[in-house]
Formats: C-alpha cells, structure tokens, sequence
C-alpha cells in the first residue's frame, strides 16, 4: 500500500481518504488473527475511537465515565463495554455501546480498521476499532453511564508534554502515560491513551518509538512500527495472562 508509514518530521495532516488508507494498513480484519477467540478464557470488551474532522484538524470524541459506576468512576475513555452474548460480532458490541452511552447511530460511524487488541487488568481482551463519524455530531449522553463528552485533537498525543507512571502487570513492567487534556481537569491514561497514542502514531505517520514495556527485550522494537508494538504488546501480555491463569494457549499462539 503507498500510504505505508514511513517518514519522520513534522506531522502532516492527512485527508479523509489519507486517513483511511493508513488505518486500512493496520486493519487486521482479513490477516487472519482471530482476537475475538485466541485468548478464551478472558473477559471481552469492545471500544470505538471516533474519529472527527474540526477546524481541518482530526479530533477524538471521548467520555468520562460517571461518578457513580463501581467500574472506573469518572476515568476517561472510549464508548465501549463488554460483549453481549445477542451481539452479531464484535463490532457490533461497540457500535451498541457507543450508541447507549452517547447517542452515536450505528448509521453515523464509518468503521475503518480494527486494530490490534489490549490485554488489560485483570483478564481482559479489548477490541479496537477506529471509526470515522460526522463532523456535525452533538452527543446525547446516557447520565447513568457517563458524566461529560468532550473532544480533543489527536495530535495531542503525539507531544511529549506528559507524565509517565510505571505499574507491573503479569510480571511486565508497563510506562503508563497520563496526557492533561487542555482547559479541563481532566487526564487521559492507561489504556485509553495507549490507544490514542497509536492511533495518533498511525494517522499523522510517525516513526518515533514509544516503548510501553520495560523488562521485554524484542528486536521488533528497533523497527519503530507500531503494528510491530501493538503484536507484541498483545501477545505477550495476552500469553503472560494464560501462564498466570495456568490456562493452556491455543496452539498458534
């Protein structure tokens, strides 16, 4: 594909069309990796990173999550929960949510590529996919699940004006990064902006390295590719789960 990655610099504001043919590279709908299923002894979540022209610049549509949830009060995320066994596929399950919790119709989102998926604490497997939806969009948000919906650039997370928290998980230890999100007392962190940062890193075609595990020695960290990051990021803390649960990987693994 031309739109390959590859160059360094300042970060080049891509088209519509621009934008979907990088995220279709990282698309691993068709690869034949089966995320849904490799891991089947974890719990399975499903997220949407909406993605939104303003001003000519690409913007994120994300939530806070409200006050009185016993999961993660008032964190920043994506819309997205759990699968539903009456779900069709994954992709559904994130459509569904981002629709409950803020007002989107599965009829406004253009879905572009699913990404690699996290392993998160404590067993979870989150599915990734990256939609584009109306510029026009107001949000209608579900009080009882969510708090505020707001935007902020993607390029916000290509800077390097961030804190980082380091935390062990499975025996990885991980560099969590915590992004202020401007006028607001808000942060952006953990897996959210995990994913906002390779989002980031693959819309605008960066080859700037942004390592997230510190004990894992890999050579594919040399390459400076993401989709290279997002695999070993997935696969080894997804195999670190399975020791951990003493739970027998398929056989692909």
């Amino acid at each position: 594909m031309a739109m390959r990655p590859k160059t360094e610099g300042d970060p080049i504001q891509p088209s519509v069309d621009q934008l979907k043919k990088l995220l279709k590279w990282y698309d691993i709908q068709g690869r034949g990796i089966p995320p849904e299923d490799f891991f089947t002894h974890m719990r399975k979540c499903c997220v949407l990173v909406p993605l939104f022209l303003k001003a000519g610049q690409w913007h994120v549509l994300l939530t806070v999550r409200s006050s009185r949830l016993r999961s993660d009060p008032s964190v920043v995320a994506f819309p997205g929960g759990q699968r539903d066994e009456n779900d069709a596929d994954a992709a559904r399950t994130a459509l569904r949510e981002a629709e409950e919790e803020v007002g989107l119709l599965e009829s406004q989102v253009e879905i572009v590529a699913r990404l690699f998926p996290f392993v998160a604490p404590p067993d979870y497997c989150i599915s990734v996919f990256v939609g584009i939806i109306p510029p026009d969009f107001i949000p209608i948000p579900c009080s009882s699940e969510v708090e505020e919906v707001f935007d902020i650039p993607l390029k916000a997370f290509l800077g390097k004006d961030y804190t980082v928290r380091e935390t062990d998980f499975y025996g990885v230890r991980f560099d969590v990064p915590y992004f202020a999100v401007p006028n607001k007392p808000l942060t952006v962190w953990g897996l959210t902006a995990f994913v906002n940062v390779m989002v980031a890193f693959i819309a605008y075609r960066i080859r700037r390295n942004f390592r997230f595990m510190r004990n894992v020695a890999h050579a594919q960290y040399e390459e400076k590719d993401i989709f290279a990051d997002l695999k070993l990021l997935f696969f080894y803390c997804g195999h670190r789960a399975v020791l951990n649960r003493k739970i027998i990987p398929l056989s692909n693994l």
